[in-house]
């Protein structure tokens, strides 16, 4: 198994969850940032909302060169090619820190196959900022990090650009500088440098109210009737699990592996309690500590039965992917507010022909809501 195999199954894998909603912008962001991007060009990159969100501009970016008709799907799949490139990225830390293929699939594969993305964070451009989220807390923990550390660096920094919750990678990443001697804790000056600049430069530029308000919709952070499993499953789910594995962890430290699961393990569970005092009960927020708690489970099951056959490590492991897979199946295709409102083609072709009628705007449903735009930008796009 290669990258370029992970990466291909996980387009396959999005644009099967997403096929009701691959040619539609969410309510949130909507068609914000695109519009952002055509009238400012590369200014657009750095736009608040309310705080940097480097990535997901950037994507809107390339997507605005598309023909209006066209952008929902030119943004979809640029933002299905990232989740590509992240599972590969995944998989590739993981095969280079030697756990064996089917623990490096199965461990990049959660990502495209998790269940809490189906919500609203599947092909959503303003959801991109947590599987870039999940990679970097990976790399955090990796072995892998002295090798290649003005890499991983440049990837901070672009993470911690477009999500403001990146500093949480500082803890596994100084777990993880803790485990060398001397001469190899310098190779970790650039990966954290980044971290604290990028941290910084939210920090000025959006102000202390910014980075801690998150988005500007209101947050809930109790249970309301009639809650169902899956906010349950998101909410305690994924701290359960990070919470067993460490202490499993703790328990067999004598494990070789026992100490690279102890940091991903720990920045799981730190990522599911900051994500819940930062946003309150929201499915974006379960994305991350779900994936990062799956992964740790695979990583542990491989780790426990290292010195059993391979026939009964990867029994184990095939297990704990069908118990993994049902919550999967429930929860697979995209849900209402990613699937809502016709096709944005569908609304464009519509605004066309109302511009034509002299009018000097034009309505266009994005979801349950909609956007108004100039029928002069209608019509030259």
């Amino acid at each position: 198994m290669k990258p370029w195999h992970i990466a291909t199954t996980t387009s396959a894998v999005l644009f099967i969850r997403t096929l009701n909603s691959f040619e539609k912008f969410p309510a949130d962001p909507g068609y914000d940032y695109l519009l952002l991007a055509s009238l400012n060009g590369a200014s657009s990159w750095f736009e608040l909302d309310p705080y940097l969100h480097f990535g997901a501009h950037f994507l809107s970016w390339l997507a605005s060169f598309a023909p209006l008709d066209d952008q929902a799907i030119a943004l979809s799949l640029l933002v299905n090619a990232v989740w590509s490139i992240i599972t590969a990225g995944i998989f590739s830390i993981l095969r280079n820190d030697r756990f064996s293929p089917i623990v490096a699939t199965l461990s990049a594969l959660t990502l495209p196959f998790c269940p809490a993305a189906a919500e609203s964070s599947l092909a959503n451009v303003g959801n991109l900022k947590w599987p870039m989220l999940i990679l970097a807390m990976i790399a955090a923990s990796s072995n892998q990090i002295t090798r290649s550390p003005t890499l991983f660096g440049s990837y901070f920094l672009i993470t911690g650009l477009s999500n403001p919750l990146t500093p949480i990678v500082l803890l596994p990443l100084l777990i993880n500088r803790h485990q060398f001697d001397a001469a190899e804790r310098k190779k970790f000056t650039v990966p954290m440098i980044s971290l604290t600049a990028s941290f910084l430069v939210q920090a000025i530029i959006v102000g202390q109210s910014g980075l801690t308000s998150g988005s500007n919709i209101d947050k809930t952070y109790g249970p309301w009737e009639g809650m169902g499993v899956f906010w349950w499953a998101g909410l305690f789910g994924p701290s359960l699990v990070s919470l067993g594995v460490l202490i499993i962890c703790i328990r067999f430290r004598s494990n070789l592996m026992s100490p690279q699961l102890i940091r991903l393990t720990s920045a799981g569970l730190a990522i599911a309690v900051i994500s819940y005092f930062y946003g309150g009960i929201a499915d974006r927020y379960f994305v991350a500590p779900m994936v990062l708690s799956w992964i740790s489970v695979i990583c542990l099951i491989s780790g426990v039965l290292q010195n059993k056959a391979r026939q009964i490590k990867t029994f184990m492991i095939s297990i704990a992917a069908l118990l993994f897979a049902i919550p999967t199946v429930y929860w697979f295709d995209a849900m209402w507010f990613l699937t809502a409102g016709p096709k944005w083609s569908e609304q464009v072709s519509t605004a066309r022909l109302t511009c034509k009628e002299k009018t000097g705007s034009a309505t266009l449903r994005i979801g349950d809501g909609s956007i108004e735009l100039p029928c002069s930008y209608i019509l030259d796009n």
